[in-house]
């Protein structure tokens, strides 16, 4: 199962090699709006005018949430040939129940979410594209992406390709205030992963899409080794403290050639605690590691399918990146900045509310 083509935007950049030339550079810090009390990695761009495929009089419709996704996509399939793709809008259809879990009104529970489980947007995509395959809608909360990559390969035995595209923007308070009531949105504006000091996260905005197939149809396209999943059933919001799931999932996809750890990292008490003791049991000391919500914030859904797009240019080119504010941490991988050579696996995970956890080991082409 290959990676054959890809494309994502945020607050860093509207294209891949933007966004790690931003990060290269430090990267975009979290901005505060009026409207909100607290910091977002913001979406600052007008895809009105830069999505081709799709007539206005539709874009007029849409809602702004799902057009950072729609962008990608088209990006994505520019060079297209695959006669059948089926797609799969990840999204966190899992916050509806977190919205009514933390905030009980009428408004709330009769509000319509623009990225619900209708399985509109997928069938939107496949249409607009002409792509002749199953259109599906998947929640898994924070591990959407991840878990529509298991999804996918399965879906490849009937399609010749598989499309993933998430589309993630907060323009409503509501979930903001539900994280705030639970205590995991940053009070100081800051995501900082790992830190002895860290208090929650800043939510970002992102567009993700991916583009897999069975064989490798592109040179050199990035393979996926393996993937596991697990739910532990713990907690609505808090992991296992023993790390049952997190230790299984990463042990799943364990070889020796791998040269960076992608983390899923939230800058929450409790989630990097149990992430970092599974690492320091399980990978080798050697092994750097990066947290990418220090640069990008917490874009929900997409944040699967976001870093790992970047930790993979990452190790294509053979190096690391430290936390974004260079902070003391509780791990020293964070600073190792050099890949060994030979070492061309990355493992990325993902952890969501309900105990879900998701872990994916790519091979990739280094060209350091």
């Amino acid at each position: 199962m290959f990676i054959s083509a890809c494309e994502a935007v945020c607050s860093n950049g509207s294209s891949i090699n933007d966004i790690l030339t931003s990060l290269k550079n430090g990267g975009v810090p979290p901005t505060k709006k009026e409207e909100f009390a607290i910091a977002q990695n913001y979406l600052e761009i007008p895809f009105e005018e830069k999505i081709t495929s799709v007539p206005s009089t539709v874009l007029k419709r849409l809602d702004y949430s799902y057009l950072p996704g729609l962008y990608t996509v088209e990006k994505c399939l520019e060079n297209n040939e695959l006669k059948s793709v089926a797609v799969i809008h990840v999204n966190n259809t899992a916050v509806r129940d977190f919205y009514e879990k933390t905030i009980r009104s009428n408004r709330l529970t009769s509000f319509n979410m623009v990225q619900g489980d209708t399985g509109f947007f997928a069938n939107l995509v496949s249409k607009t594209f002409d792509l002749k395959g199953l259109s599906i809608s998947l929640g898994a909360a924070c591990s959407s992406f991840l878990s529509g990559i298991q999804v996918a390969k399965g879906l490849l035995n009937s399609f010749d390709g598989v499309l993933i595209v998430s589309s993630d923007t907060y323009t409503f308070p509501f979930l903001l205030e539900a994280f705030k009531r639970v205590k995991i949105i940053s009070p100081t504006g800051e995501t900082k992963p790992f830190s002895k000091d860290r208090n929650g996260f800043v939510v970002g905005e992102a567009g993700v899409s991916m583009l897999f197939t069975r064989e490798q149809i592109v040179k050199d396209s990035p393979e996926i080794v393996s993937i596991s999943s697990f739910s532990d059933n713990y907690h609505f919001t808090d992991p296992d403290p023993t790390g049952v799931g997190h230790n299984k999932v990463i042990k799943e996809t364990l070889n020796d050639k791998i040269g960076l750890y992608c983390s899923h990292g939230t800058g929450t008490v409790k989630g990097d605690l149990v992430e970092l003791e599974s690492i320091n049991n399980l990978l080798d000391s050697n092994i750097p590691m990066v947290a990418l919500k220090s640069y990008f914030g917490h874009t929900m859904a997409s944040c699967g399918g976001l870093e790992l797009i970047t930790s993979i240019a990452l190790l294509e080119e053979g190096i690391s990146l430290p936390v974004r504010g260079n902070y003391d941490t509780l791990t020293s991988r964070l600073n190792k900045q050099v890949i060994p050579k030979g070492r061309n696996v990355l493992v990325k995970t993902s952890f969501g509310f309900g105990g879900r956890c998701n872990a994916i080991a790519v091979k990739v082409k280094r060209r350091d």
